[in-house]
């Protein structure tokens, strides 16, 4: 078969690539509550386990469906714009490339469903929290929180974004143009939460919320765009070599945005008292997630340099395998991250 064809003859394991990515999450989200409570007391589990356990965790699972929807819409951009394939061969590497798109369509519908549901669900969890209540919160003190809470109409905010994605995704079937505004929306989405949270507790609120927007939204595009690659992209070889070296671009200028704007983050957080990356429970989630960053780096540099270029002449290579594991990696990040937000 042509190497520029649609073919899924490389195809392997879907489900290697989700796999990875749930492990990656659970490891980081249990390595993030282990070294918050072992240094910060005041973080432990609460008797219901609802401050310590389960926040970190709805908020784990918004910001992943979040990035999944950001990274379907990367997509589904990068399909319409990757390098067009030469010869007789051009009119089988569309077909390859709208099949993709209809499947990331479909999970973009979905996760975005998911997102608008989860989104919900923690604002609830939140103002019971915040209430002492728990999950037994009445309809009045939760319309207080929100009144007062800016966190709390931030997820309202997430809630229209993936609402505003949904409709996007089924418009756009029909009208290219929207798949574009889909991208812009769910990129504001994923940028709500950072900027209501931890950012705006200093006193450097303009360059701490610009910060964390920045962060948000990378990171979302850097690893939203690599799942949906591996999942949709990477089993058709030839929509890879075509895919691949433009989402490639994209990823190293992310991983540079991701960086510089979570130093500046982090320096904004400890107001520049380096002992508390040692001596507190968020600064050694700092340091775990810097560590994450640079083996993502690692990774990232074997999948531009050599896996890439290998990708690209239709050569075989370790991309599904090694992509799965920076995707683990990311997904870790995440987890520290989740804890991150609520500490």
């Amino acid at each position: 078969m042509s190497s520029t064809s649609g073919s899924t003859s490389g195809r392997g394991p879907l489900g290697a690539p989700l796999l990875t990515a749930g492990a990656g999450a659970l490891l980081g989200l249990t390595l993030g509550l282990a070294l918050a409570t072992a240094f910060d007391r005041s973080t432990t589990p609460a008797a219901d386990g609802l401050t310590g356990v389960t926040l970190p965790a709805l908020r784990l699972a918004v910001d992943v469906t979040g990035t999944a929807v950001v990274g379907l819409s990367v997509l589904r951009l990068l399909l319409r714009t990757g390098r067009p394939p030469h010869g007789g061969e051009a009119a089988t590497a569309a077909k390859a490339a709208a099949a993709a798109d209809r499947s990331a369509a479909r999970a973009a519908l979905a996760a975005a469903a998911a997102w608008a549901l989860l989104a919900l669900v923690l604002l609830w969890a939140q103002a019971g929290a915040a209430a002492g209540a728990g999950l037994w919160i009445s309809l009045p003190r939760l319309v207080e929180y929100l009144a007062v809470v800016p966190a709390g109409r931030a997820l309202l905010v997430v809630v229209g974004a993936a609402a505003a994605c949904g409709v996007a995704v089924v418009l756009g079937r029909r009208r290219e143009s929207l798949r574009r505004e889909a991208l812009i929306v769910a990129l504001l989405g994923t940028a709500a939460l950072p900027l209501t949270g931890h950012a705006s507790v200093t006193g450097l609120d303009t360059l701490a919320v610009t910060s964390a927007a920045v962060h948000a939204g990378a990171a979302s595009i850097w690893v939203g765009g690599l799942g949906a690659v591996l999942l949709f992209v990477a089993p058709r070889r030839g929509l890879a070599a075509r895919v691949l070296p433009g989402y490639s671009t994209v990823a190293g200028w992310c991983l540079a945005a991701v960086a510089l704007s979570g130093l500046l983050g982090a320096l904004i957080r400890i107001e520049l008292e380096f002992s508390a990356l040692y001596s507190t429970g968020y600064g050694s989630l700092i340091l775990a997630k810097t560590i994450a960053l640079l083996l993502l780096a690692v990774f990232g540099a074997r999948l531009r340099f050599r896996i890439v270029p290998g990708v690209a002449r239709h050569q075989g290579s370790g991309l599904a395998v090694w992509a799965s594991v920076e995707l683990g990696i990311m997904l870790a990040a995440y987890g520290l991250a989740a804890v991150l937000a609520i500490a």
